[in-house]
């Protein structure tokens, strides 16, 4: 019989300071890659895995959910008025795929990239942002086809 021992390491460097997250996306991998993986294992309950969240990383995903940290997605999501400079620098540092499978995401980028945007364009690309943060593998089946 083979045994495989599975461990992800889940780790990131104290970035806190003055209440301020100084990695622009704590709060979006939290959402994206932190809890979908646990999401995910708790779909498997007879597969053995080992998760490794180190406590400087749950202390700043605390410290987002109390309110004592901050980080630029947070921000972004919580302005009235966000520059598209700061929305297209954000999306810049996202994976990939995040972009490439929500089209309008990219259609809303490209009018921003292009100075053809509206505010209304704006709120879109927030609101698609946070949408995105979503993985795909704890969208509920039926949610995702609306």
């Amino acid at each position: 019989m083979t045994y495989l021992s599975i461990l992800w390491h889940m780790h990131q460097p104290f970035y806190a300071v003055n209440g301020r997250i100084g990695t622009p996306i704590l709060l979006f991998r939290t959402l994206f890659n932190y809890y979908p993986m646990a999401s995910i294992a708790e779909r498997y309950p007879d597969v053995k895995l080992n998760f490794n969240l180190t406590p400087v990383l749950l202390k700043q995903i605390e410290g987002i959910y109390l309110g004592q940290y901050s980080d630029d997605f947070l921000s972004i999501l919580l302005e009235d008025e966000t520059p598209p400079e700061k929305l297209l620098s954000f999306a810049e540092q996202l994976p990939s795929q995040v972009i490439r499978k929500n089209s309008f995401l990219k259609v809303l980028l490209n009018k921003i990239e292009t100075n053809s945007y509206s505010s209304k364009d704006i709120a879109d690309t927030k609101v698609h942002l946070h949408l995105s943060s979503f993985h795909p593998f704890i969208i509920d089946e039926e949610i995702e086809q609306l």
